[in-house]
């Protein structure tokens, strides 16, 4: 998104303008479909900053996550959320998967192999 090349917001962006502008909604925005391809259980953002911030957002479905995340040289804050009325959501499990799956990585990166070619 930071490139532009999130469809996300550029969709959103006509949506908002005919708002704006008294206009019809675009007949995309009404097709079913369209509601299936854009409800995002993960929604995610990178907010890279030189300096050690931990910025959130909500998530964007009901039942879903916010994720925001701050890559920097040494370490990456992570903030999750979701929303405290939907029983099928925990904020501090995904966190934690999260934190597991990242370790795992670095676990596996950090293990010496040697090549077979």
């Amino acid at each position: 998104a930071m490139s532009g090349e999130g469809i996300d917001r550029h969709l959103l962006g006509l949506k908002l303008t005919a708002q704006e502008a008294g206009l019809p909604i675009p007949n995309i925005f009404l097709d079913p479909s369209f509601g299936k391809v854009f409800s995002f259980k993960i929604s995610t953002s990178q907010v890279p900053s030189k300096h050690k911030l931990v910025l959130c957002f909500g998530a964007v479905v009901p039942d879903g996550y916010g994720i925001c995340y701050n890559p920097r040289e040494t370490e990456m804050p992570i903030a999750v959320s979701s929303f405290c009325s939907c029983p099928s959501t925990d904020s501090g499990r995904m966190a934690a998967a999260i934190e597991r799956a990242l370790l795992d990585i670095h676990s596996i990166l950090k293990t010496p192999t040697k090549s077979k070619l």
